[in-house]
This record gives C-alpha cells, sequence and structure tokens, in this order.
C-alpha cells in the first residue's frame, strides 16, 4: 500500500482521480470541523491527534484498500515526520511508500519534497486513476 499526502481539499481530488472509492482517506480538515472542537485548546488538540492516530492506524493494516491518503492544509514537515513514524512503528503496516502529491502548474509543497520518495503531480488534462500517474523520483541529497 502507498501514502499519499497532500493539502489539497477531498473535493478537487475527487474531481481530478476516478479510483478514490479504493483508497481510505483521511481528511484531518473536515474531521476538525465536523467535531466542533476547539483546537487552541492543548487537551483539545490531544483528543484529536489520539482519534487521527487510530484511523491512520486502522486504514493502513486494511487489506481492502489500495492505498491510503492523508489530506491536511496545515501541513509542514513536523506533521509529515509524525506521519511517518506512526506508519512504520504501526505493527502489520501494509505502507510501504510515501508519496506527496502536488500541483504541477503551481506547487505549493516545493519545500517538503526531499521528505518523500516519490512525487505525483495532478494530471490537468483529463480524470485519471493515482495509479496511472508517473511518479517522479526524488534524488536523494548526499
Amino acid at each position: 500500500m502507498t501514502a499519499y499526502v497532500t493539502i489539497e481539499p477531498c473535493r478537487r481530488l475527487k474531481n481530478i482521480f476516478s479510483n478514490l472509492s479504493s483508497f481510505y482517506i483521511i481528511d484531518v480538515d473536515t474531521i476538525i470541523k465536523t467535531s466542533g472542537i476547539d483546537m487552541s485548546k492543548k487537551s483539545n488538540r490531544f483528543l484529536v491527534n489520539s482519534e487521527l492516530e487510530r484511523l491512520i492506524q486502522a486504514g493502513i493494516k486494511s487489506k481492502r484498500y489500495s492505498g491510503f491518503i492523508y489530506i491536511n492544509s496545515n501541513l509542514n514537515s513536523e506533521i509529515i515526520t509524525d506521519l511517518r513514524e506512526i506508519v512504520m512503528e504501526t505493527e502489520n503496516s501494509t505502507v510501504d511508500s510515501f508519496v506527496l502529491l502536488d500541483d504541477c502548474d503551481v506547487p505549493k509543497l516545493k519545500d517538503y519534497y526531499m521528505l518523500f520518495e516519490e512525487i505525483i503531480f495532478f494530471p490537468t488534462i483529463r480524470k485519471a486513476k493515482i495509479l496511472e500517474c508517473t511518479p517522479r523520483n526524488i534524488p536523494k541529497l548526499q
């Protein structure tokens, strides 16, 4: 299973990709908005983070899905590192690679390219399946 990470909202992904039903999707912004929890309190942030971790662990253990998509508009290097740590430390995890989904015309996540094995840019001409997109490998700095 591949873990995809992006900041783009789920509605945009639905317009771009045709096979989202075969992916386990966690949209952090939607979870926070629907919970109605005040995120300025540390105890509430802990509760939401615990729930997100539980959802991530449930999704990456599943054999039903062909991939896992993590959507967070507040993505930063700390969140990416923590996500990778949660996934790699989870027993029976089926995730074998981390891929960043970004916009080719207006790349918003260039600062984080080096934290991923591959970058996939959104197709611009027609709807496509995520697995059909051509990844771009990022060379590791020595």
